[in-house]
Formats: structure tokens, C-alpha cells, sequence
């Protein structure tokens, strides 16, 4: 269930419902819309939400408040921000866009997909969680052409496709940050991750204990690009 308004949201009865028969909502220069829902757990690859945007807009607030805006501690579900901003072509900034401690912890694919073919996002939201799990961040940023620095990547255990193509077609890119240690190129866990980035210059900071690295410009670290390790 997803609710939305375009007022003060604490105003009495200022929510309503989407349906199948709401039509296109349009804001004027400045003006937010707020969206809020909860999920009954009922959430696959063939059952999500996926927001259809035109126009040149930013996101923000806390991203737990579209799984259970009565409780942003709620865990996440798996496939719950699948494709959530796929393709929305006019999206450019979600610095400002909270996925919240609560999510040090993720769910199968939760992220999968959530920016893919977002090709005027510039800023990608910080992505806390140390604990991943199976395919969470697959295609993520999958043709994000004007990102230009990925959001740091503090877990040290890589899971299965954690980060298939998560940065695939990124061609501005010139900035990561992996602290990753253990599961690296392992179960597809970087697999493409970074193919089509550019090669001309970046740089790659990894932890210092991360030997697993390889400069074969898909699955690991893009080449040409410096190596640091993290202070």
C-alpha cells in the first residue's frame, strides 16, 4: 500500500491512497511530493513498485518509510526496492536519500536494480550496511552515465552476485571505495561490476588487507586507475 500527498504531510487526512485509477501527479518548480507505504511481505521479482518520473528531480528522506512508515526500524524485505527508480532518466540527485542504520543488515536483492538506466543521476545515496546479502546490490547503478563517484562500500564479506553489474556502463566514473576483504571475485560476487567504466584515470581505495584484487577492468579494479589502500 502506498499513500501520497503534496502538502504538509502531519496535516490531518492530507494522505491518499495509489490506486490503479490515480492519475499522473504534477508539481510545479520547487514543489515535493510525499509518498509513505507500507509492505505485507508479498514482495518478488514480479510483485514491486517501480516509480515512473519525468522531469529533472531529486529524492530524499528516510527509504524505510515506504516499507513501514509506522515503524523505520522495520527490517527489509527481499526484492523491496527492486528497480524501485528504474530508468527514471530525470533523476539527478539522492545524496539526500536515507537508507538509514537500520539497513547495516540487507535482504536479498533489496537494491537490486534500484538505479539502473538512471542516466542523469549524479549523486548516489551512502550505503551503510556491512552485512550483505545474496544479489542486494545487482545492476544498482547499471548505466548510471553521469555518476561519478560510487557511494562507499564498507563491508568486508562479499556474498553471492552481491555486486553483479552494480556499476556496469558507469562511464563517468572515477571514484570507489571497497573495503571488501574476503568473497571477492567469488560467486559472482563482482562479476562485471565495473565494466564499461572508464579507464582513463580513478581511483580505487581497498582495504589493506584485500589481496584478491585483480586490474582485469570488469571483475575487479578498473586498469589504468590508482591503488590506495585505506588510511
Amino acid at each position: 500500500t502506498l499513500e501520497y500527498t503534496t502538502r504538509t504531510p502531519d496535516l490531518i487526512n492530507s494522505w491518499e491512497e495509489f490506486t490503479p485509477s490515480t492519475k499522473p501527479i504534477q508539481l510545479l518548480s520547487g514543489k515535493k511530493l510525499y509518498v509513505r507505504g507500507k509492505l505485507t511481505g508479498d514482495n518478488s521479482n514480479t510483485n514491486y513498485t517501480t516509480f515512473t518520473i519525468t522531469g529533472n528531480i531529486s529524492v530524499s528522506g528516510n527509504l524505510n518509510s515506504l516499507w513501514n512508515y509506522e515503524n523505520l526500524e522495520q527490517s527489509l524485505y527481499d526484492f523491496c526496492g527492486h528497480a524501485l527508480f528504474y530508468n527514471c532518466k530525470g533523476l539527478i540527485n539522492a545524496s539526500g536519500l536515507s537508507l538509514g542504520t537500520y539497513a547495516t543488515t540487507l535482504a536479498n536483492h533489496c537494491y537490486s536494480g534500484m538505479f539502473a538506466g538512471c542516466s542523469s543521476l549524479t549523486t548516489a545515496p551512502e550505503l551503510p550496511a556491512t552485512e550483505l546479502a545474496q544479489s542486494c546490490y545487482v545492476d544498482m547503478f547499471n548505466g548510471c552515465n553521469n555518476l561519478i563517484e560510487a557511494p562507499d562500500l564498507p563491508a568486508t564479506a562479499l556474498t553471492e552476485r552481491c555486486y553483479l553489474y552494480m556499476f556496469a556502463n558507469c562511464r563517468s566514473l572515477n571514484y570507489i571505495k571497497c573495503l571488501a576483504i574476503n568473497g571477492i571475485n567469488q560467486n559472482n560476487s563482482t562479476t562485471n561490476w565495473v565494466n564499461g567504466v572508464q579507464t582513463n584515470s580513478g581511483t580505487f581505495v581497498k582495504h589493506p588487507n584485500a589481496t584478491d584484487w585483480t586490474t582485469d577492468g570488469g571483475n575487479g579494479i578498473p586498469s589504468n586507475w590508482t591503488v590506495i589502500d585505506n588510511a
